[in-house]
């Protein structure tokens, strides 16, 4: 399970105040998406539509699969630290080794955790953009500065998937 601590820098309170109250609103029990900004855009080129490439799928707790769909002969084409999701499932996998696209477009992708659900042979991947399904396990805002005119606030996100 993914578990995130966000920040934000010194904000005023109108900016304070949304950020505050959709927190607040969510407390520790509703689950919302979030997409990490530093993490959106892979380190690799992740072109193509990547898919699942394995006549029989790959069962619960598999870590490496076979790909296809993905631009033709690229170095670098998904990056160790890039994250991605299948479309059947929620949980948010991240990539442990940098992979090369053959000339078919086809590459093996390690991975962790290992799977939690089943995939299919053709399901597609979601390399950019991926989004974390989480839970507020943690929040805390306060008052900085003289005047007490800008505010900070923290939270620890915690993944629900």
């Amino acid at each position: 399970m993914w578990r995130f601590d966000i920040s934000h820098p010194q904000l005023f309170r109108s900016q304070f105040g949304v950020i505050s109250g959709f927190l607040s609103y969510v407390g520790v029990s509703k689950q919302f998406l979030i997409t990490l900004p530093d993490r959106a855009i892979p380190q690799g080129v992740a072109t193509g539509t990547p898919a699942v490439d394995n006549a029989g799928g790959y069962a619960v707790d598999t870590d490496s699969i076979n790909l296809k769909n993905w631009s033709l002969s690229v170095t670098g084409i998904f990056k160790a630290g890039d994250f991605f999701k299948f479309a059947s499932h929620a949980k948010v996998y991240m990539c442990v080794q940098d992979i090369n696209s053959d000339a078919s477009g086809n590459s093996s992708l390690v991975f962790e955790p290992p799977l939690v659900e089943a995939v299919v042979d053709g399901e597609l991947l979601t390399v950019s953009n991926v989004p974390f399904q989480v839970v507020c396990v943690k929040h805390h805002s306060y008052q900085v500065g003289s005047p007490a005119s800008q505010y900070k606030t923290a939270a620890t996100l915690m993944e629900a998937a």
